[in-house]
């Protein structure tokens, strides 16, 4: 337990230096709180790594591993919800920011199916997901599948 002590006040450490890689440090920071078994803090963490870099698409894969490992939905489908509505506020959006957008629609397709069994909701997001990205093939691909299936499709 010493070492996860340890490695917690480094990555604190670290992090408050508001280092370029601040969000892959949060990621860091969430496994060593599931470590040390602090469920809730792990998950603070994730949300930490979505605020600081919300536009790296690696912290999707890792916050629905967790959600799905702790069956832990609730907060995962909430910042999605806010990610979509910051980024639907930007009035004219880089590609970039509509990658986001798609991307955030994706996920929120898999959460809804996937946490919530809400397969309507799935849908919904899912159309979102093509409407903003929609030349990106891994989005389409859901369409004869499930909203499942997308968790292979976006990582």
């Amino acid at each position: 337990a010493k070492h996860w002590e340890n490695a917690r006040q480094y990555l604190r450490r670290a992090i408050d230096q508001g280092p370029d890689n601040s969000g892959e440090l949060y990621r860091m920071l969430m496994q060593v709180e599931l470590g040390l078994g602090n469920v809730e803090a792990a998950e603070a963490a994730l949300v930490g790594a979505i605020q600081v870099a919300p536009e790296d698409g690696s912290h999707w894969p890792a916050f629905v591993k967790f959600a799905r490992q702790q069956n832990r939905f609730d907060r995962l489908r909430d910042v999605l919800f806010q990610q979509i509505d910051r980024l639907q506020a930007i009035e004219l959006p880089a590609d970039g920011e509509r990658g986001q957008l798609a991307t955030a629609y994706g996920w929120l397709a898999v959460v809804l199916e996937a946490g919530f069994s809400d397969v309507q909701g799935a849908m919904d997001a899912y159309a979102g997901a093509v409407e903003h990205g929609p030349l990106r093939p891994e989005l389409w691909l859901l369409l004869p599948t499930s909203p499942s299936s997308a968790i292979t499709c976006l990582v």
